[in-house]
């Protein structure tokens, strides 16, 4: 898991090379003005959802995992919190993987929890089980979606 600031995402760049063409998009649009929606950006490999998303308790934000893609994570209008927990140690799936959204979630309890705030980002590898949207009240978020 990585967890920084917008200025420095750069940094970033090197870790893969579909993660550095997901970094060009970000530093090349502002995120806060797009529509809700999903925009592709290297089609499935690499794409983009804007979404408007009501918070959850800590007890109703259930980790989750994905085993394709590379979550990067961005609040828009408000802090988020998220809890995180290494994925090697959860041991109890609320359900079977899901083959077609690439996701499974786990009744697993956090083991750290932390907040971003807009201009900030978290970066969830397939070893990350997250826990998002985490707070009270509505919230503005960017998901970009990266095929590792």
């Amino acid at each position: 898991m990585i967890i920084d600031n917008l200025t420095t995402i750069a940094t970033y760049r090197t870790l893969t090379p579909r993660l550095n063409e997901a970094i060009n998009y970000i530093t090349h649009h502002d995120l806060s003005t797009m529509d809700d929606g999903r925009y592709e950006i290297c089609g499935d490999a690499i794409f983009m959802t804007i979404a408007t998303d009501t918070m959850r308790t800590t007890q109703e934000a259930f980790l989750e995992a994905h085993n394709r893609y590379i979550d990067i994570q961005m609040p828009l209008s408000g802090p988020e919190q998220f809890g995180w927990l290494d994925r090697a140690t959860c041991q109890t799936p609320r359900a079977a993987f899901d083959q077609n959204r690439d996701i499974i979630f786990f009744n697993d309890i956090p083991s750290l929890y932390f907040t971003l705030r807009p201009g900030q980002f978290a970066v969830f590898f397939p070893d990350d089980a997250h826990a998002p949207l985490i707070g009270t009240g509505v919230i503005r978020k960017c998901i970009i979606k990266v095929m590792i």
